[in-house]
């Protein structure tokens, strides 16, 4: 129990006397069980401080389980890119990590996103006035944009598979404020009478934002101007909706303002993108024109050294043409030689005054 958890050392620690329990909310308990293996923990080793204890695998364990000893988070939290800890939100809401679906984790992530790199001036009063916070069901959480409002973040949403079965379990006592992180599931508003039924989860009465660099700047201009409209859910008698109360165009500047902002970031962000893209084109273009003047060279010094060799041939012929014709002249030279020195010795032998005692 006195090991550390490091990368180099990834130990996980044993069951104290608080092991997770299951709150039995599930519909389907069999169906959410852990699947999340400690190999594939171990990619998030860096996303928490030096020291964390994380807790070995267990595959009865439901995304459920609450326990005071170990605190379960959601693999969907690291996977959009967040490290602990994180969201002053869940904080304020009282959620557990575990309730939230991984729909709201990228939609924090953009806005915390735009926040920072863009300046965007957004918190929770705006995000109430554009999102309801939804449960299915089971007392698990989304953002559901409101009926009367545009979509303000498209692609936010996907058809996420087995994030259900991928979390793991943190000792509450390696992890900063991890003994304030919560011990059981928010009920607040959750129907289990129907399937169909949606519980909202107010945000009305949330003043803070999502990250302290918005929060610096909705103190610096002061109280927001736009209380958020708390939708509920209308009666099927009802055929005709209710008149808009005077904060609506407040609403509707908001959005504006929101849109404008969003637009402009992503003209932004478009440019940038069209300018390196120019970029890497122009750098494949240049690349293909080198590898082009390299084939071009290559191919030249194969025309050039199938010419050297055809003139090494050429010459290597004409010097063994040249010995070859020197080898005849001297073999018929002897050859000439010889014959002479026959046609004398038979023309003495023919020779009557030839003296042969000589």
């Amino acid at each position: 129990m006195t090991k550390m958890v490091t990368m180099s050392s990834p130990n996980k620690g044993p069951d104290l006397d608080s092991p997770p329990k299951s709150q039995n909310l599930l519909k389907n308990p069999s169906s959410e069980l852990c699947r999340f293996t400690d190999p594939e923990v171990d990619q998030f080793y860096t996303r928490f401080p030096p020291n964390t204890i994380f807790r070995a695998f267990d595959s009865s364990a439901k995304g459920d389980c609450v326990s005071s000893t170990w605190v379960c988070f959601p693999a969907a939290l690291f996977q959009t890119g967040y490290s602990y800890p994180t969201q002053c939100f869940f904080t304020l809401t009282g959620l557990s990590y575990s309730q939230a679906m991984p729909m709201l984790w990228r939609l924090l992530y953009t806005f915390e996103r735009l926040i920072r790199y863009e300046g965007l001036s957004f918190g929770l009063s705006e995000l109430a006035n554009l999102y309801n916070l939804v449960s299915h069901v089971s007392p698990r959480f989304l953002f559901k944009a409101k009926p009367q409002n545009p979509l303000p973040l498209l692609k936010t949403t996907k058809n996420d598979t087995n994030w259900r079965n991928q979390f793991f379990f943190i000792m509450r006592d390696t992890i900063p404020l991890g003994n304030t992180l919560p011990k059981k599931w928010v009920l607040k508003g959750a129907q289990k009478s129907s399937s169909k039924s949606v519980s909202k989860f107010d945000l009305g009465n949330i003043d803070s934002l999502i990250s302290p660099r918005s929060l610096k700047k909705e103190l610096a201009r002061g109280p927001s101007t736009t209380e958020p409209k708390t939708v509920g859910t209308r009666s099927k008698t009802c055929s005709k909706r209710k008149k808009p109360s005077d904060n609506t165009d407040d609403s509707f500047q908001v959005e504006r303002h929101f849109h404008e902002v969003i637009t402009e970031g992503f003209v932004h962000l478009q440019v940038i993108h069209e300018k390196k893209l120019a970029e890497v084109e122009q750098k494949v273009s240049n690349l293909c024109a080198a590898a082009t003047a390299k084939d071009k060279r290559i191919s030249q010094l194969e025309k050039e050294i199938n010419g050297l060799e055809k003139k090494i041939m050429v010459a290597e012929i004409e010097s063994n043409k040249v010995e070859l014709e020197a080898a005849e002249e001297a073999k018929v030279c002897v050859a000439r030689t010889f014959l002479q020195a026959r046609i004398k010795m038979a023309e003495e032998a023919m020779d009557p005054a030839f003296d042969r005692s000589s």
